[in-house]
């Protein structure tokens, strides 16, 4: 029996695995950390690794920079110290004590969680980047730059909610810990003192040039411009080349207007990394209608073999499984995310002329998701 038990142990003991040790990957400055709440300060170092239990902390002029093992980053400013309460596997947990500190949390994994604690709140993130300030009478500041913070108060305000969800652009600031923290938007000059370099020991000019590299470098738009010219192609090629066998073997429906149409719809894979879905639709007559439930209604007059289309594109960081079935675990196990979507709208009305809208996203490396702005494309 007690072979058996051990057995089962140690079957047991790789679930309740522990995660890497927090890591300090830049300093600048007087930083120290600890072990545990009973050891003694020490000055930290590059590479210093802060296990579950430790802490960081950072004197005047002093900064660093902390990473996790799911790629998570902690910024600490001047006269900030921070705890690594608890560090597993699939739970992350800080407390800030008190100072100022700027977050990056990835997509995580499912059943992953993150947690940041305040003497006021607690916050639970992901695929988030915020800056929260905080101080040991419970005065904090939060504000969202990407994402969104779900913060619970740690006494419930005498008016309010006791949770409140803050989403990109916004921020709360508490000036006492029974009282109900005020909500807005964040100004020019708070979003930009959080989306600069924050890097240990880098000069306020270097800080803001990446920022302003963002807003005048357009190296990018040459992949894009190109991209655009494969969705214009791949348009021509669809709308004029497209057999009339394909469309028969579509449904027959009625759109919101009595038109008659018939509608075919394809998931494709050009490659291992890239799926594309097309809708397109044929209606023989497109006549004027008013639709008696207020949807979009045509004026143009008659035309004959309308077709539209929508096509959506997406590629991957990796090739997908060739089975659908497998999809899900595969996503659940692997680091994957889309580099690149596109959006085409598109109809033909005649046989010379054919309208397209399209619309772009690149991955973001820093926000880890697909931006269309001008900053990224």
């Amino acid at each position: 029996m007690k072979k058996i038990i051990l057995a089962l142990f140690a079957i047991a003991v790789p679930a309740l695995t522990f995660a890497e040790d927090a890591k300090i990957v830049q300093v600048y400055g007087p930083v120290e950390y600890r072990v545990n709440q009973n050891s003694v300060w020490q000055k930290a170092e590059k590479d210093t690794m802060v296990p579950e239990g430790g802490a960081v902390k950072s004197g005047e002029a002093g900064s660093a920079l902390i990473q996790m093992e799911n790629k998570s980053r902690v910024w600490l400013k001047e006269n900030t110290a921070l705890e690594i309460e608890q560090k597993q596997s699939l739970i992350t947990r800080l407390a800030l004590v008190f100072g100022k500190i700027k977050v990056r949390v990835p997509h995580l994994r499912r059943k992953e969680k993150f947690d940041l604690r305040t003497p006021t709140a607690v916050c639970a993130v992901r695929g988030t980047e915020f800056v929260m300030e905080s101080d040991m009478e419970g005065k904090m500041t939060l504000e969202v730059l990407f994402g969104e913070v779900k913060m619970s108060y740690m006494i419930t305000p005498q008016k309010g909610d006791k949770e409140i969800t803050l989403t990109q652009g916004q921020f709360l600031k508490i000036e006492e810990k029974d009282k109900t923290g005020i909500k807005g938007l964040m100004d020019k000059k708070q979003e930009l003192a959080g989306l600069q370099k924050w890097d240990p020991g880098i000069s306020e000019k270097d800080s803001v040039a990446d920022i302003k590299r963002k807003e005048l470098d357009r190296v990018q738009i040459r992949d894009f411009s190109k991209q655009v010219k494969n969705t214009e192609d791949m348009v021509n090629s669809f709308m004029y080349k497209g057999r009339e066998a394909d469309i028969e073997a579509g449904r027959t429906l009625r759109d919101v207007h009595g038109n008659l149409v018939r509608v075919d719809q394809r998931l494709m894979r050009p490659d291992g990394a890239t799926l594309q879905f097309f809708n397109l639709v044929k209606r023989t007559v497109y006549a004027d209608y008013t639709s008696p439930a207020k949807g979009f209604t045509y004026n143009g007059g008659v035309v004959n073999n309308r077709l539209d289309l929508l096509a959506f594109t997406m590629q991957f960081n990796q090739d997908l499984p060739q089975s659908i079935s497998e999809w899900p675990s595969f996503f659940e196990e692997n680091d994957v995310h889309a580099d690149q979507a596109s959006f085409v709208f598109a109809n033909k009305t005649y046989n010379d002329a054919i309208f397209f809208t399209a619309e772009g996203y690149l991955y973001d490396n820093a926000r880890e998701e697909l931006v269309n702005n001008t900053n990224v494309v």
